[in-house]
């Protein structure tokens, strides 16, 4: 992987910064110690990362192409929809039951209230990327596959490879992101709840459903207590 990116930076006529080298032992002569490999900033990736960064509502609305990219069928099935919403019975534990019962229900206190609402906009922002990451992962896929049947440069392949490997460890932080972000809100409508520590701690350590906020898991270990 190392040697593809350094390949692709010298393509792009990038300079690799060399992290430094520790003075070599007089015992390991034979085994000098590797220079990490350090990627430069991107400049254009930058710019489109920070493009939103001190006002998270620029570039809000999508172009038709961004609209076409973040389409995808049944999105709520697989988590990548809008936060899921509290369940009623674990909304019933801290609030009235008309408005544990209301599909949007909020939280009583408006500290929580203001902390649950910006988890929501920071999952629907991460779930918003899942979508354009699986319409980007069809096309990459056929690009790889197109790449594969018609005669390529090795160059070219190893190229490939290595953004579908890349692509493939950014998804896993994404889901990482998504998933961390379930679970905190899941601690702020706990700890608003009459629940005891050691409730609540297996409530928190139910593994995370997509499209669900406490999910099956952990309905059933309320039913038990």
């Amino acid at each position: 992987m190392a040697a593809i990116i350094r390949a692709a930076l010298a393509h792009l006529q990038l300079p690799v910064p060399q992290a430094d080298v520790a003075q070599a032992s007089a015992f390991f002569r034979r085994s000098p110690t590797p220079v990490p490999l350090t990627v430069p900033p991107s400049e254009e990736y930058l710019r489109e990362l920070h493009a939103c960064w001190r006002d998270t509502k620029a570039l809000s609305r999508f172009s038709s192409d961004g609209l076409t990219l973040a389409a995808m069928q049944d999105p709520a099935k697989v988590g990548l929809g809008r936060m899921p919403p509290i369940e009623p019975a674990i909304a019933s534990l801290i609030l009235a039951p008309d408005e544990a019962l209301r599909p949007d229900a909020r939280c009583p206190l408006p500290q929580c209230r203001v902390t649950d609402e910006l988890l929501c906009k920071a999952y629907d922002a991460a779930a918003r990327m899942g979508r354009i990451g699986n319409s980007l992962s069809h096309l990459m896929l056929a690009a790889s596959a197109s790449l594969q049947q018609a005669p390529a440069e090795p160059s070219l392949l190893g190229l490939s490879d290595a953004s579908l490997q890349a692509f493939a460890l950014m998804t896993r932080e994404l889901g990482r992101v998504m998933s961390l972000l379930v679970q905190t809100r899941r601690q702020v409508w706990l700890a608003q709840s009459p629940l005891t520590e050691t409730c609540g701690s297996v409530q928190r350590g139910v593994p995370v459903e997509p499209g669900e906020l406490f999910g099956a898991a952990a309905l059933a270990a309320l039913r038990s207590t």
